[in-house]
């Protein structure tokens, strides 16, 4: 094998290792934009849910949905029940030992 044959050869197996760099990179780009896109719907959705609960709380909306009904009293029952978690570390961090 002369030197010329193995210059084409290394010359294509460059060519070929810019294209799938390339290819990996645009695929990576890609799929951290679609990332990105995800977490911003995760957050509009997250957004709407709390914007509708408090539509429901304050009684500017009304749901006929048991399912939904249900899910308020869910997050509500929560909610009391993250306040008294945050009363005992209060608690525990004023008990001197």
């Amino acid at each position: 094998m002369d030197f010329n044959t193995l210059k084409g050869r290394f010359g294509h197996y460059i060519k070929v290792l810019r294209g799938e760099v390339k290819r990996t990179a645009s695929i990576g780009r890609t799929m951290f934009d679609a990332s990105k896109a995800n977490s911003d719907l995760d957050e509009l959705y997250e957004e709407l849910g709390r914007s509708l609960y408090q539509a429901v709380k304050n009684q500017e909306h009304q749901w006929d949905r048991e399912d939904v009904v249900e899910k308020i009293r869910r997050i509500d029952f929560h909610q009391k029940i993250l306040r008294e978690y945050e009363e005992d570390v209060k608690k525990i961090k004023q008990q001197q030992f």
